[in-house]
């Protein structure tokens, strides 16, 4: 059995700590990064394990001595930016090493989450942290010395199956393409003097909070559609939003499939159903659980797949509300590469 350590780290706008600090297995170190001009304050977590299983062991000692090739790897690998070495990329290496990898990948993005949400909470302020939402490389070290890279896992995530490269190139080939039909439409609405309604803006947060905080995400994009649907319903008939500003809503699943179906004019595309009885509904009881408890837990995988429906839902009601630019919106509401 031999001791390894891994380490992740986020940018911060200020200095938490004095520091340094220890908490279980982790220590975390608050330190300047210089990039350029500026300078950041930068939080790096380090846990301590003990590796019982012998091959897995060898499979970092490999990686720690460079004992890998490209021409191995099949050219599936990483050059570290550390210390240039080749890392081939998760799916190399067994079942025991990638769950090995994988499981300490979840644990130190959970300890990570928990730090950030106690500062947070404690410090009262969001102004501490910078939006630091990129994927993030995982190292490790034999003496916390000489640090290489883990290998990463393929594009798609731990949370869902890994694209293939056509089936990556075909994607962005498609993002390129809807982007160009974008571009007149983004110009005319600047043109047009309109200003973009607060449910987008409260959907994306959902998307920025998916990755650290599923529940807060499914939270904000129920609320999302919640707005969305009431403006939409004001578009069709002004004299509602009396109604909506003094009285108590109906469930937002039934407004959906009785009320804006009934405004809706003849050969207007309908919201498939499966996205209102079942995705919609899922969230909506998630997010009553979330919000009367405070307790209720929801994975990433499953928080992507409602939040990405969610997201279809508000791109038909756009489309209702007269946004002729949201029919490129109703298959895949994420307009960029998203990973879990």
């Amino acid at each position: 059995m031999s001791t390894i350590y891994f380490k992740d780290y986020r940018r911060m706008g200020y200095e938490v700590l004095e520091k340094e600090c220890s908490f279980g297995d982790f220590r975390v170190i608050d330190e300047e990064e210089k990039e350029g001009d500026c300078i950041y304050r930068k939080i790096s977590f380090i846990h301590k394990v003990e590796i019982k299983n012998k091959e897995i062991e060898k499979c970092f000692l490999n990686i720690a001595n460079n004992k890998y090739s490209y021409e191995e790897c099949d050219g599936k690998c990483c050059k570290s930016d550390v210390d240039g070495s080749i890392t081939p990329d998760r799916e190399f290496f067994s079942q025991d090493f990638q769950d090995f990898c994988n499981n300490e990948e979840v644990f130190l993005e959970q300890t990570i989450i928990r730090f950030f949400d106690n500062a947070l909470w404690i410090y009262k302020s969001s102004e501490f942290f910078l939006n630091d939402n990129r994927r993030h490389w995982i190292y490790f070290s034999f003496d916390k010395k000489d640090w290489h890279l883990v290998p990463i896992r393929p594009i798609g995530g731990i949370f869902g199956p890994p694209f293939t490269q056509d089936e990556y190139n075909k994607l962005e080939n498609d993002i390129k393409v809807r982007n160009k039909e974008l571009a007149s439409c983004f110009v005319e609405s600047m043109n047009n003097g309109h200003t973009a309604p607060i449910y987008p803006r409260i959907y994306h947060e959902a998307v920025n909070n998916l990755s650290d905080n599923p529940q807060t995400a499914i939270v904000l994009a129920v609320e999302s559609v919640e707005v969305a649907v009431k403006t939409c319903i004001i578009c069709f008939d002004e004299k509602a939003k009396w109604l909506i500003d003094n009285f108590p809503s109906p469930p937002i699943e039934k407004m959906l499939k009785e009320y804006v179906a009934m405004l809706l004019p003849e050969g207007m595309p309908s919201i498939p159903k499966e996205l209102i009885n079942h995705s919609l509904h899922k969230a909506v009881i998630a997010r009553n659980k979330i919000v009367h408890s405070g307790l209720y837990q929801i994975n990433k995988e499953e928080a992507l797949v409602l939040i990405e429906d969610l997201g279809r839902i508000l791109a038909y009601l756009e489309y209702y509300m007269g946004y002729e630019w949201a029919k490129f919106f109703f298959d895949r509401p994420f307009n960029h590469w998203f990973f879990i």
